[in-house]
């Protein structure tokens, strides 16, 4: 029985830290799973085999034929690239709760291109022989988020796989403000395909909070801006305690907002570098860089 194996071991030490990736077909990501879940999930045809994927100490999308290969009964192995339906066992290879992690990935893709940028390196917090060791990402350079991006579209899935990494946040929404309401665009957690396309009236305090450029951070006791966004990224099914909001205003001009949540509060560290990201990306739209 032929299966996929993933080649971690050469990707430097953040493996040995963390366990999480970020699989996406272009538009939408998920996530994060373990390396034997993506592996299980490409067996099973859950997992495109065009798909890029993005551990959670990366700033960068790779294709996942670069760290995948195809082994056989005596060993040898195939690129993904040149594999196909017939030489990956796909029987039992994933349960129907694993699949629900992959669902997202059905949906029509666009094509990404390939980054060449260097995997960054980071540290590792002393700890004790029983803790697991905590990844200390690298100083995030907002422009180079942004910098493979061909369209708005790549801009927005890169603003909220980076962002959602960055403070490890188990939900996250990217609205886009239009005349009738702010539609979710982009979404990350458990139930993300139940949020995308919902809008949001206008009135939404969020929305008029983001709309006088206000940054909401809804620690220690959320107001009613507050409350709102915790109950919209609570329906995304994953914990949440507490929330950020941050909005993207090119020009002045409110075109969208960020919300992401998790159960820890948010640090001042961590909501001035999401917020970096969404102002980085506002002056790359206001430059009209995507038509």
């Amino acid at each position: 029985m032929r299966s996929v194996k993933l080649l971690t071991d050469s990707l430097g030490p953040e493996r040995a830290a963390a366990d999480r990736w970020y699989v996406s077909n272009g538009v939408t990501a998920v996530g994060p799973v373990s390396t034997d879940l993506l592996a299980r999930g490409i067996e099973a045809g859950k997992v495109p085999l065009e798909s890029f994927v993005r551990h959670e100490a990366w700033k960068v999308w790779r294709p996942l034929t670069e760290i995948a290969v195809v082994t056989g009964e005596n060993g040898e192995t195939m690129s993904l690239a040149d594999a196909d339906d017939a030489v990956i066992s796909r029987v039992g290879a994933i349960t129907l709760e694993e699949q629900a992690h992959f669902e997202a990935l059905s949906s029509p893709g666009l094509s990404v291109p390939p980054v060449a940028e260097p995997i960054p390196s980071f540290s590792v917090e002393a700890a004790s022989s029983d803790a697991r060791p905590t990844p200390r990402l690298p100083p995030l350079r907002a422009a180079s988020v942004f910098s493979e991006a061909k369209n708005l579209s790549e801009a927005l899935l890169l603003l909220l796989s980076t962002a959602s990494a960055r403070v490890s946040a188990g939900a996250a929404l990217i609205h886009h403000v239009l005349d009738d309401g702010a539609a979710v665009v982009s979404a990350h957690g458990p139930r993300m395909l139940d949020l995308l396309g919902r809008r949001t009236p206008l009135s939404d305090p969020a929305v008029m909070a983001a709309a006088s450029g206000l940054t909401i951070v809804t620690e220690p006791s959320p107001g009613p801006a507050g409350q709102a966004i915790l109950k919209r990224l609570g329906e995304l099914g994953a914990p949440i305690a507490f929330a950020l909001m941050l909005p993207i205003r090119p020009g002045g001009r409110l075109f969208g907002m960020l919300e992401m949540g998790r159960p820890t509060p948010f640090s001042p560290d961590e909501v001035a570098e999401a917020g970096s990201l969404t102002t980085e990306l506002a002056h790359l739209i206001d430059a009209a860089r995507w038509a």
